[in-house]
């Protein structure tokens, strides 16, 4: 099995493996010439496409994977492990530091693709991301957004590097499920960074949740995430080191804001974020009755 680099000529055979795994009403195809800094795998057998990968460019140290399939013919020989792999391998020959983190998705009951993760690429995982991607197996979803699950690359050292994360007392103890370590360090001075928005996506008038990154590691950080969760905005992922301002890093705490009920039989996550999961299904629905008021 020989594994290179994407070209725009494998595109049309990409596409529909695509369609295959996630449904044909997909809307997030190859239409065109990705960025130079991305990482595209394929992997072919006698010239036939086994298997498709990419790692997103990010920042200069942070990556994203995403979009792994394999092709029915070939599962089970693990050739998923052997793509998780290599990816990693690209980006780590690029930046022997970088972050990785993935976005496992949740609609496989298997959980396949969180456990490929855990068990093969060494990620902790860090949260939920529900409701995010629209019109993803709308045959097995409905209209109900894809969601995922948010994991980091376990590099062996501390993820927070001393700094501690000031969170709501609310959140703290299913926090600390996550990863104990965020409340161990110290907390930052000087001016809080500011907040990132991530509008829904929406495609075919089906909108996914709305997203909010809030830096993790100020005083005034807590009172932050207490004032946005008064406007409907639920605890959703710690993101260690994804915040950064000039040579300053830090960490976000990524609070979610669903546009309708959410059905969380359809989100199924492995066993180390199952009380994060009854967490935010009890929470969410309180959050929905906070909005209407």
């Amino acid at each position: 099995m020989k594994v290179r680099d994407f070209t725009m000529e494998d595109a049309p055979f990409v596409n529909s493996m695509l369609k295959e795994e996630y449904g044909w009403a997909y809307p997030y195809l190859l239409t065109f010439e990705p960025p130079q800094e991305d990482i595209l795998l394929v992997a072919e057998k006698s010239e036939e496409i086994a298997a498709f990968a990419k790692a997103t460019y990010v920042s200069r140290d942070i990556f994203e994977l995403g979009s792994l399939i394999i092709h029915p013919t070939y599962r089970g020989n693990g050739l998923a492990e052997r793509m998780v792999r290599e990816r990693l391998s690209r980006i780590i020959s690029q930046n022997s530091d970088a972050l990785v983190i993935t976005e496992p998705v949740c609609y496989r009951v298997d959980r396949a693709s969180q456990r490929n993760c855990l068990d093969h690429g060494k990620f902790k995982q860090f949260g939920i991301q529900p409701a995010k991607h629209p019109l993803i197996h709308p045959d097995l979803l409905g209209s109900q957004p894809e969601s995922l699950t948010f994991a980091v690359r376990d590099q062996g050292d501390l993820f927070f590097q001393g700094r501690r994360l000031n969170l709501p007392a609310r959140w703290q103890g299913v926090a600390s499920t996550l990863c104990k370590e965020m409340f161990s360090g110290r907390l930052l001075s000087g001016k809080i960074p500011k907040m990132t928005y991530h509008p829904p996506n929406t495609v075919n008038d089906i909108c996914g949740s709305e997203f909010l990154d809030i830096p993790a590691n100020w005083e005034e950080s807590a009172l932050l995430m207490e004032r946005y969760h008064a406007r409907g905005y639920c605890f959703s992922a710690i993101l260690p080191r994804m915040g950064r301002r000039g040579d300053e890093v830090y960490d976000l705490v990524r609070l979610y804001r669903p546009q309708g009920d959410i059905d969380w039989k359809l989100i199924h996550v492995t066993d180390d974020l199952a009380p994060l999961k009854e967490f935010m299904e009890e929470e969410e629905g309180g959050s929905l009755i906070l909005c209407e008021k």
